[in-house]
């Protein structure tokens, strides 16, 4: 059971990731264009010393790199509501399982089942050899 809430927990994690990634990428191809021809129109209508220029700018594209994309792995890491309710439920259901196959109650039933049917076995076994 424990193989099986893993198995839900990476499909929470992967549909999250590929929503997350899809919104970067997005959002980069879209907003990253724009904001580089701004740049560009900026420094050819000022020419003197200015602030915003185009190795600076990139230099600042690369740190805000470093900071979205922790925070997109954080945000995927993390499982839906849903998710953790299966998980947890799961987990409840390995230990009910755990709990009854360990107990002295299942112990004696199998042994009686075991039992039975070595009896059965043997009656059927007899009933063989005489031809029945």
């Amino acid at each position: 059971m424990i193989d099986l809430a893993i198995a839900v927990y990476i499909i929470g994690f992967l549909l999250k990731l590929s929503s997350a990634l899809k919104g970067v990428i997005i959002g980069y191809f879209i907003s990253v264009p724009f904001v580089t021809l701004f740049v560009f129109m900026h420094n050819d209508l000022n020419k003197n010393n200015s602030l915003l220029t185009i190795p600076n700018y990139f230099k600042k594209l690369k740190k805000s790199l470093f900071f979205i994309v922790p925070v997109a792995v954080i945000y995927t890491a993390i499982p839906s509501e849903r998710n953790m309710y299966v998980i947890a439920g799961l987990y409840a259901g390995d230990k009910v399982v755990n709990t009854i196959a360990n107990s002295e109650v299942a112990q004696q039933a199998e042994r009686t089942l075991i039992a039975k049917l070595k009896e059965l076995e043997n009656e059927y076994l007899e009933n063989s050899e005489n031809g029945d």
